[in-house]
């Protein structure tokens, strides 16, 4: 079991919260080098996204706008067994994004490439599904 480390007790009522923005804002993928759990959120207001990078780690960064009407975005991203933690605990609470979750965390916990590889399909044709 994946167990976050050296975060305190968080009511679910915040996991409800941080996965609404998970499902609304984020992202949840394989890294481009195949070999990682990624979970990102961009927004435009910094505070919850430092919040959650409070309860979970990973990190925050701005993103400044490319065109002048524009504003500036923050992206929250977490990696790894760090991701594979913050979702375990998000999954009952998710909604869009659980098939995703669920797929990433057996990712993280599988050693069979070919398994991985056929995970890292499924992962990416969710993010095609027209609702």
């Amino acid at each position: 079991m994946l167990e976050l480390t050296g975060v305190k007790h968080i009511e679910p009522l915040h996991y409800a919260y941080i996965a609404g923005y998970v499902d609304g804002e984020g992202c949840v993928t394989i890294g481009s080098n195949k070999c990682t759990v990624v979970c990102v959120i961009t927004n435009t207001y910094p505070y919850t996204l430092n919040e959650i990078k409070s309860m979970f780690g990973g990190r925050t960064k701005l993103c400044k706008r490319t065109k002048i009407k524009w504003r500036n975005t923050y992206r929250f991203s977490i990696y790894g067994k760090d991701a594979c933690a913050m979702l375990v605990k998000l999954i009952p609470f998710l909604k869009e994004k659980q098939p995703q979750a669920k797929l990433a965390i057996e990712f993280y916990n599988s050693t069979d490439r070919k398994k991985k590889d056929r995970l890292i399909k499924q992962i990416k044709q969710l993010k095609h599904i027209n609702h």
